[in-house]
Order: structure tokens, then sequence, then C-alpha cells
């Protein structure tokens, strides 16, 4: 079972290729309701492999970006509180100013 972990340690660095597993998934499944004349509608046989690859996908790329958006909302966060601790200076740091 020590393979199925470093698979998917793999497959969590591929950011390219877990996007792209993601999209080719979403496109397939969905494609025939926007485009019917372009992409066939997929075989009853195709749906639930389709649906797992778009879950696993999705579960992988949502682990990727969840620690991206955090980090930027942290730091928003931590650079607006910063400001408005810099606008109230304490009597030590106006005497150490002027």
């Amino acid at each position: 079972m020590d393979w199925l972990t470093e698979i998917i340690k793999q497959l969590q660095t591929s950011r390219a290729f877990v996007t792209a597993v993601f999209v080719a998934c979403l496109s397939v499944l969905l494609g025939h309701a926007f485009a019917p004349s372009l992409i066939p509608e997929v075989p009853d046989d195709w749906k639930l492999p389709l649906i797992g690859g778009l879950i696993f996908s999705g579960t992988l790329l949502a682990f990727i970006i969840i620690p991206f958006f955090w980090s930027y909302f942290s730091k928003i966060l931590n650079n607006k509180s910063q400001k408005t601790r810099s606008l109230n200076l304490s009597s030590n740091e106006q005497g150490f100013l002027y």
C-alpha cells in the first residue's frame, strides 16, 4: 500500500496534470449539454469512472488551492491589522519621532 501514497504524493505535486484531468473529465461529462453537435453524449459505462476522476482530481485541486487562498487572505488581514496598529502611536513612539 506504500505505492498508493507515493502515487498520491506525486499527483499532488503535478498541478498541471491534475488540472488537465479535472478539465477533461468535466468537459466530457458536461460537454454534451453545452455543445451537443460537437461532443457526443457519454455512454453509461463511462459515467462512473469519469465522475470518480472528477471527484478525485477536484479534491486534489482543492488541497492545492485552499492553502494558497489561506496564505493570501491571512497576509491581507495581517497587513490591514498592521496598518491600523501603526495609525495609533504610543506616547513612547511619538516621543521617539519628535
